[in-house]
């Protein structure tokens, strides 16, 4: 598992392994620097790209950007406002 760390899968940055689980490796999300356990074989297969916020994130800023543009009967999306 030492031949993992610092390498970067996805958005994950591998810091060590851990210490009570032998196929996990202790990793941190580039992008919001949340720490979490990943299974070694999802982080080499791309099975665990991001962090779940990371992702949802990533999601709905797919979504809108699909969207603007768009017509819906007789309106169109011209952007978005975000509370």
């Amino acid at each position: 598992m030492a031949e993992l760390v610092g390498n970067v899968y996805g958005r994950w940055v591998v810091l060590a392994p851990t210490k009570d689980k032998s196929r996990y490796v202790d990793c941190q999300c580039l992008e919001c620097g949340k720490f979490k356990a990943i299974e070694k074989y999802s982080l080499v297969y791309g099975k665990s790209k991001m962090c779940v916020s990371c992702a949802r994130s990533h999601a709905n800023r797919i979504i809108r950007e699909d969207l603007v543009g768009k017509t819906f009967g007789r309106l169109t999306v011209t952007g978005w406002k975000i509370d």
